[in-house]
């Protein structure tokens, strides 16, 4: 009979970094993945204090992080993707099918609103129950 298991546990050893050397690279990976963003929107998917740790993770990158405006707000990108910000946009898709568990579903606030700009839509995408 095939059902709900007990799950397999791994337990490995703790990496060799710095916590300030990964929450670094964690703000560096965000702004890659959901840029144009910001140390609090940051800070709150992180899950750690926006005015400390989220705006000392972006100070930190130094010049890695470029100001931008968008239509919600100023935010940061990565200097490294502003040439793929820059380039020509293509046409838009009919439709773009997130799967359960994609990363914009992890979006809060005015992010939801830069990614999905007509609010009924927004709140068919992300419903209040989970």
């Amino acid at each position: 009979m095939d059902g709900a298991r007990q799950p397999t546990v791994w337990n490995v050893p703790p990496p060799d970094v710095e916590p300030r050397d990964a929450r670094l690279e964690l703000a560096r990976r965000y702004l890659h993945i959901f840029g144009p963003a910001t140390p609090a929107s940051f800070a709150q998917w992180a899950g750690i204090r926006p005015r400390t740790a989220g705006h000392a993770a972006f100070d930190a990158l130094g010049a890695s992080p470029t100001p931008v405006r968008t239509p919600v707000g100023d935010a940061s990108i990565l200097t490294s993707d502003e040439p793929t910000f820059r380039a020509p946009g293509g046409h838009a898709a009919a439709a773009r099918l997130l799967p359960s568990g994609d990363a914009y579903f992890l979006l809060q606030g005015a992010d939801r609103e830069l990614l999905v700009p007509d609010s009924d839509h927004r709140s068919k995408l992300w419903t209040p129950r989970v």
